[in-house]
This record gives structure tokens, C-alpha cells and sequence, in this order.
């Protein structure tokens, strides 16, 4: 039998080309998102099916989420076997000072990028150790190393993000589950940079395709991340993974950009 996937923000960017892939190596994805399918920029695989496995979810309301994910792992948390946490919200679509921003879009933020993935972990690990073991795979940000002016609130909750997967892997040594996570090296070309860049900026040309993500997925899930738990890794334009354990990462964020690439499915 299929084992199952679950990759939240799998409609669009990284989520979704990470999801494509998973799909091609056999496995049963099921998409968390806001967004139905009918409003996804880029297309699935024709196999893939939208009526069982797209699952709305609000991740701005932790109750829904809670009450989501139990329902979901009631149905098929027995086969649950990988986590793929993509979701993300990056406050406003432009840079600005701080007081400009207001506590209910900071408190957004918060709930996307750190409460949910926290709720997620919390609710699917006992299922995954329960079901012989697994994988969670949580996509970061060199924010979380770089803060930078004019986007704080973005910065602070993927800092939080990165010492909260530190901590499930502290927690979880004895456990058979496995945590590896990925970010990007540099910008990636998605619908999330093209509401926030200005159209025609030839620096598009220097970004990765959310397609870069495919070969390191296909490298952990090899063997489960069992040979990279714990790790850390920065992805390139090409696909390569960097460990980034003792390195500085180097922010590349621009003020301007817009646009972004459907892979071939």
C-alpha cells in the first residue's frame, strides 16, 4: 500500500514542485491549502486526484487546523509516513518599518509559518512513530540567519521556525523519525515573489526554479532522511545541497521582482 504524504502550501512554488515529485516516486500526496485546485497557477500530474486528496485548511486559525488534521488522520493517518511543511506567509508584499506593522498581520504571520508547523509536528508525530517510523521535512529560510530591515515580522517567525524543528530533533532522537530541512540558496522564482516584486526586473533571469527542489527530495526520501537527520541544508538553482552547519549564509533579497515558472507535469 501507498504510504502517505502530507505537503502543506503544495499549490504553488517549492510545496508544489516538491509534491510533483513525491507523486512521480509513488508516493499518495495529499495537498494542505487554502486555495482549491481550480486556482493553482501551475498544473498536477493527471494521476494525482483533487477530490480525495486536496484538503482546505485555514493555517491563520488554529482551530481549524486542529480539527483538520484529526479528522484527516482519522481517515488515513494509518499509512501516514512523511511530513512536507511549505505553508508560508510573508506578511505584507513589500518592505516597511516596523511600526508600520499592525499586531493582526503580525500575528498571522506567527500563526502560518511557526504555530502551524508546531500543531503539525505535535498532532502527526505520534502517528508517524506509531505507523514504524518516518520523515518530516520542513522548508526554511535564510531569513532565519539573515533578519534584515523591513521585514521583521517574516524574519522573527522563520528564526522561531528554525529553533522549533531544532528542538523536535532534540526531542525526538530516540524516535524513529527522521528531520531534515531544506531552504533556498537564493531567491526562487514563485507567485510569493511575484506579488512582491515590480515587473521587468531582469534580475528573474538569476533565480532559481521551485524544480531545484526536486533532486533533494528524492535524495532524502532515499532512505527517509536517515542519513541526514538533523541536517540543515541550503539548495542551489541546480539542485545541489549544501549543509550550512558553520556557514554564512549570504542574504540576496532584492527590492524588486515578479514573476514566476510552472514546471512541466
Amino acid at each position: 500500500m501507498q504510504k502517505n504524504v502530507i505537503v502543506t502550501g503544495g499549490s504553488s512554488g517549492i510545496g508544489h514542485s516538491i509534491a510533483t515529485k513525491l507523486i512521480d516516486l509513488g508516493f499518495n500526496v495529499f495537498i494542505f491549502s487554502r486555495r482549491p485546485p481550480s486556482e493553482w497557477e501551475c498544473k498536477m500530474p493527471q494521476k494525482w486526484n483533487p477530490s480525495t486528496n486536496w484538503v482546505e485548511v485555514d493555517f491563520t486559525s488554529t482551530s481549524n487546523l486542529e480539527s483538520t488534521i484529526q479528522s484527516w488522520l482519522t481517515s488515513h493517518g494509518e499509512q501516514l509516513a512523511m511530513l512536507v511543511h511549505s505553508a508560508i506567509d510573508y506578511g505584507s508584499n513589500k518592505r516597511r518599518p516596523f511600526t508600520s506593522i499592525d499586531i493582526d498581520e503580525w500575528e498571522r504571520v506567527f500563526k502560518v509559518n511557526v504555530h502551524s508547523l508546531f500543531l503539525l509536528a505535535k498532532m502527526l508525530t505520534p502517528q508517524i512513530v506509531q505507523n514504524g517510523g518516518g520523515l518530516i521535512v520542513p522548508i526554511s529560510s535564510e531569513v532565519a540567519y539573515n533578519s534584515g530591515p523591513g521585514r521583521i515580522d517574516y524574519a522573527a517567525s522563520k528564526a522561531a521556525a528554525s529553533s522549533l524543528v531544532q528542538s523536535l530533533v532534540d526531542e525526538t532522537e530516540d524516535l524513529p523519525i527522521n528531520i531534515v530541512s531544506l531552504l533556498p540558496e537564493g531567491m526562487v522564482n514563485t507567485p510569493g515573489i511575484q506579488k512582491r516584486r515590480v515587473k521587468g526586473d531582469p534580475v528573474l533571469e538569476e533565480y532559481a526554479p521551485p524544480t531545484s527542489f526536486q533532486q533533494p527530495i528524492i535524495d532524502i526520501v532515499s532512505d527517509m532522511g536517515k542519513s541526514l537527520h538533523g541536517k540543515v541544508y541550503s539548495v542551489n538553482s541546480q539542485g545541489k545541497m549544501t549543509d550550512i552547519e558553520g556557514k554564512k549564509l549570504i542574504s540576496n533579497t532584492r527590492e524588486t521582482d515578479i514573476g514566476f515558472a510552472c514546471e512541466e507535469v
